[in-house]
C-alpha cells in the first residue's frame, strides 16, 4: 500500500511568514514527519555546516558538502536523511513574505 505524502503547512503565528530555523532542533522535534517524504507550502535555503547529509529532493538524492547552500522550492517534495547528524540553519519564507 502506498502512503500519501504529508503536506507541510507554514505556522499561522508568524505575521512576517519567514522564519530560521536550526536543522539539529528541527530533526530533534520532527524528525517522524521529515525524514519521509514530505512537500511543503514555503520555500527553504538551508545552511549545511559541518554536515555533509544526502537529501532526498524530488525523489533524487542531492549529496550534500560541508558549508553550502541548498534551495527547495515549495511544494517540492523532499527528505531529510535519517542516519545524517544535520547541522546548520534553514530559512523558510512563503509566498506572502515577498507580497
Amino acid at each position: 500500500m502506498k502512503s500519501e505524502i504529508k503536506k507541510v503547512k507554514f505556522k499561522d503565528d508568524q505575521p512576517l511568514q519567514i522564519e530560521v530555523v536550526d536543522l539539529a532542533e528541527l530533526m530533534r522535534k520532527h524528525a517522524g514527519l521529515i525524514t519521509v517524504p514530505h512537500c511543503a507550502n514555503f520555500y527553504h535555503v538551508f545552511l549545511f555546516q559541518n554536515c555533509r547529509p544526502v537529501h532526498l529532493v524530488d525523489f533524487n538524492p542531492v549529496k550534500i558538502k560541508q558549508d553550502s547552500l541548498l534551495f527547495i522550492n515549495k511544494d517540492s517534495v523532499h527528505r531529510f536523511d535519517k542516519a545524517a547528524n544535520y547541522r546548520g540553519k534553514c530559512l523558510i519564507f512563503t509566498d506572502d513574505f515577498f507580497a
